[in-house]
């Protein structure tokens, strides 16, 4: 929560605080971004430009076993984004994948989809 609440401040530098150094975040359009000086320069971009709020729908936490019986702690958030471009508000659905170790985020994977605007019944 305190990841969601530091970006709805823009607060970038809590951001980098709770993420690695070699945070890897993998973008709903299959970019990746690598490192905290990408991570950055993103949400240095993106902020200004849309005006991002983001709303937390649910939350799921994961533990997963892999190699040599180490577990990794994974957080699924389902979030709801309000954008505005030309002043026009967006709002879009995300799932967020979060792996944590200890207290900061390794890794990061952000899932979208859109609604369709009617819904058919067969």
């Amino acid at each position: 929560m305190e990841f969601i609440k530091a970006h709805n401040e823009r607060d970038i530098d809590k951001i980098m605080g709770i993420v690695q150094d070699s945070i890897l975040i993998k973008t709903k359009d299959a970019r990746e971004l690598k490192g905290k000086a990408m991570h950055r320069q993103a949400l240095e971009e993106w902020f200004p430009e849309s005006n991002p709020k983001w709303a937390v729908k649910w939350l799921a936490a994961n533990t997963a076993e892999v190699k040599g019986g180490e577990n990794r702690y994974w957080l699924t958030t389902g979030i709801e984004i309000t954008e505005t471009l030309n002043c026009k508000e967006r709002k879009r659905e995300q799932i967020l994948d979060v792996s944590f170790v200890g207290k900061l985020i390794k890794e990061a994977s952000i899932y979208e989809w859109s609604k369709p605007l009617k819904q058919l019944i067969f």
